[in-house]
């Protein structure tokens, strides 16, 4: 119903300012006007979201809004919210130990000049040791394969044209 109705509004918009002098672009700036108010409206209901709330050591909001996506989302209770809500707390604990200053083990291992761990001492959290020139060597690698087969080169060229086409034609 909203696409129908938003349809029919910018029908009646087009029909009004058809015959204007630069028409076309009052049409278009008055389609901007829908959208910029209901995310004005939008934004003024939305609630903080719990993960924020925890950040700023506003606990008990946090949980509070944990517990009312519980009740909303049909999850019947049962302390869901409560466990989400812990592991939450550990979660942005875990990242501002990661995030923080680096622990003593990592800078005695700097002054002697030792590659410090790939695991941080704070959070547990594995370091990704290639990380991603090594995810793009993977993919240059694959697309490298497709003009390499004749099948694949075919195909692909296929799907290329095909856009190429839709793309030009309008």
């Amino acid at each position: 119903m909203s696409i129908v109705a938003g349809q029919l509004i910018s029908g009646v918009i087009n029909a009004t300012t058809d015959e204007l002098s630069g028409g076309w672009r009052l049409a278009l700036g008055l389609a901007a006007v829908p959208s910029a108010l209901m995310l004005c409206c939008w934004l003024l209901l939305l609630p903080e979201s719990p993960r924020w709330l925890a950040q700023r050591r506003r606990h008990a909001e946090a949980a509070a809004v944990l517990a009312a996506w519980d009740r909303g989302g049909g999850g019947g209770g049962g302390g869901a919210s409560e466990e989400a809500a812990r592991a939450l707390a550990s979660a942005i604990a875990a990242e501002s130990g990661a995030g923080g200053a680096p622990s003593e083990k990592t800078a005695a291992a700097a002054a002697e000049g030792e590659a410090p761990s790939p695991v941080s001492a704070e959070a547990s959290v594995r370091v990704p040791e290639a990380g991603l020139c090594a995810a793009a060597a993977r993919c240059a690698g694959q697309l490298a394969a497709i003009w390499r087969e004749a099948a694949l080169r075919r195909a692909a060229l296929l799907g290329i044209s095909l856009m190429a086409i839709n793309q030009l034609s309008g």
